[in-house]
């Protein structure tokens, strides 16, 4: 278990320096040249194609291959999600209310109109997702750290913190939730209203080589208003922290809540507490009252012959 969460920990570094080093790259590619303002490319989802056909097309084939990559890994993530989304709609809602069990035959066809069904509110949300601008990744983030906080609390206080009882832990738990909900909805409303901007990084075209129709006004020259910065509540400047922090808040505060809880629901005696249930380095810092036992080894005789 342990090798395996080591070699998913390398992989995941691995993933997110390629990532990183994309972005790097796209940079120093395009810093004196933007092809956002010279109208090359219309998203900055365009951009690494874009680097990719100017930089391998010298090599036939070699852009159409990256353009399938893309589209398969795309497609597999898709179908990989559709189904476990379809048992999992199958598992938990439409077995339980069956008074008969499912033959093979009924479970095949629910499965796949279930897929259908997903699949189709799936391709109906992409005409919202395109209304919501560059936000997407910001939205996608936000949505999964309202679970991801209070789900990572639970398990580190389940590995870390052997005081915390389960009541303190379950008050934590929800307390979070709710928290970030409110958190994490009310920065979204304050960046569809447009209440909540970022301002971009200076680009500059003074590198291009190629014509481009030419700007009265660009994000390179382009003079800031001047912002009248309002008080605001507290609530107000809890909300503009940053969303790649929301998942460390609301881990924060599921453990803070569940330590405060425990002056109420009591805590547990760390000496109680199964020590294999605990991380192995918290694990020889408390003393238990479990005592280890050794098994012993008893081979199976022929019961052919006491017969």
């Amino acid at each position: 278990m342990a090798q395996t969460s080591l070699i998913f920990i390398v992989g995941l570094t691995v993933l997110n320096a390629v990532c990183l080093y994309n972005g790097l790259l796209l940079y120093a590619t395009y810093y004196d040249c933007d092809p956002l303002t010279t109208k090359l490319a219309v998203a900055k989802d365009q951009l690494v194609p874009l680097l990719v056909v100017q930089s391998l097309s010298s090599f036939p084939g070699v852009p159409g291959m990256f353009v399938a990559g893309v589209f398969s890994a795309a497609l597999s993530s898709l179908s990989t999600g559709l189904n476990s989304l379809a048992a999992v709609f199958l598992e938990d809602y439409i077995k339980p209310l069956r008074k008969k069990p499912m033959t093979e035959h009924e479970v095949a066809i629910t499965v796949r109109l279930c897929t259908v069904i997903i699949g189709v509110l799936s391709v109906a949300l992409v005409f919202v997702v395109e209304r919501m601008g560059t936000h997407v990744m910001q939205l996608s983030m936000t949505v999964g750290a309202i679970v991801n906080g209070p789900l990572v609390a639970l398990f580190v206080m389940g590995l870390l913190i052997p005081s915390i009882n389960s009541k303190s832990a379950l008050l934590g738990t929800v307390v979070s939730f709710f928290f970030m909900a409110w958190l994490c909805l009310s920065a979204q409303m304050a960046v569809t209203t447009g209440e909540m901007q970022w301002q971009t990084k200076p680009v500059s075209t003074d590198g291009c080589t190629y014509e481009f129709e030419r700007p009265m006004v660009t994000p390179a020259n382009a003079t800031r208003p001047t912002v009248e910065h309002n008080s605001l509540s507290l609530g107000e400047e809890i909300y503009h922290v940053s969303f790649m922090f929301y998942s460390m808040i609301g881990a924060a505060v599921a453990v803070v809540v569940a330590q405060l809880a425990g002056f109420f629901f009591g805590r547990n005696k760390p000496e109680d507490v199964d020590p294999e249930l605990l991380s192995p380095c918290i694990r020889r810092f408390y003393k238990s009252n479990y005592a280890s036992v050794q098994l012993e080894e008893n081979p199976l005789t022929n019961f052919n012959e006491k017969c």
